[in-house]
């Protein structure tokens, strides 16, 4: 947050500096002290509204959930979710400038504001996800994680944590609610226990977070684990499969 705090304070002075100064370009002012004391004031009246425009940012990056783990986040989605937010601020801005009538704020500025603070804030974001995805790969960065199921769902999901080492997600085991399965292997990773060894683990072992790929034959017998996991404060992610619908499109509501 603070890095883009400051990034967005950097585009707005220098959309400020560029916009004041656009005039050198195609004319020449033989008097420019007579403007010195006018861009005085309206470099204040702007400057005024530097907090008001950084709550704005933060309150639209937050929003669209660009300060949550963006580990298994693609490109593009952290591209579209700045792009997203610069569109939200410059649309709260103009209302308040035509609400308020505040005429000293300039369509050139609002422009290049625009440009300069989204392009330098997607600039940042992949440097630090590239830069992150390398520490990963190396084996630095990363999360716990314990799957529980063993099922064909939770196999393709190891399959693919295994393909996408730039995740930092490091398998500690699977659980399994057959204790016929204990030691054995799924897609090279080991079965360590069965659904009363989670508090155990979770006593003993750093997990970050705990995902079920479960069938939904399963929902009923994970109310203790889930409460476990609860306790310890530890992330859980439920994948449970309930049916497969092949021509309706599927949404999930609060009721």
């Amino acid at each position: 947050m603070g890095i883009d705090l400051c990034i967005i304070t950097v585009s707005f002075v220098a959309s400020f500096i560029l916009r004041q100064n656009l005039g050198m370009f195609y004319r020449m002012d033989l008097f420019p002290a007579r403007h010195v004391m006018k861009e005085f004031y309206v470099s204040i009246e702007y400057f005024n509204m530097l907090p008001l425009i950084l709550f704005i940012w933060w309150a639209a990056l937050t929003s669209s959930g660009l300060y949550e783990s963006f580990r298994r986040k693609s490109f593009i989605e952290i591209i579209w979710g700045i792009i997203k937010s610069a569109f939200f601020v410059m649309i709260v801005l103009s209302t308040i400038n035509f609400i308020l009538k505040l005429d000293f704020i300039s369509r050139t500025f609002m422009l290049l504001f625009f440009f300069m603070s989204c392009t330098s804030l997607i600039a940042e974001r992949l440097f630090i996800v590239y830069f992150l995805r390398y520490l990963r790969k190396r084996g630095y960065n990363y999360r716990n994680i314990l799957i529980v199921g063993t099922g064909r769902r939770a196999e393709n999901f190891i399959k693919l944590i295994h393909h996408h080492s730039e995740w930092g997600l490091h398998i500690l085991g699977l659980i399994d609610a057959d204790k016929d399965m204990l030691d054995k292997t799924v897609s090279g990773e080991k079965v360590i226990g069965v659904l009363e060894d989670i508090p155990d683990i979770l006593h003993k072992r750093a997990v970050d977070e705990v995902i079920f790929i479960v069938p939904r034959a399963w929902l009923a017998i994970l109310e203790k684990s889930l409460l476990a996991c609860e306790i310890e404060g530890v992330k859980t992610n439920i994948a449970a499969d309930f049916f497969f619908f092949f021509l309706a499109h599927t949404v999930s509501s609060d009721i």
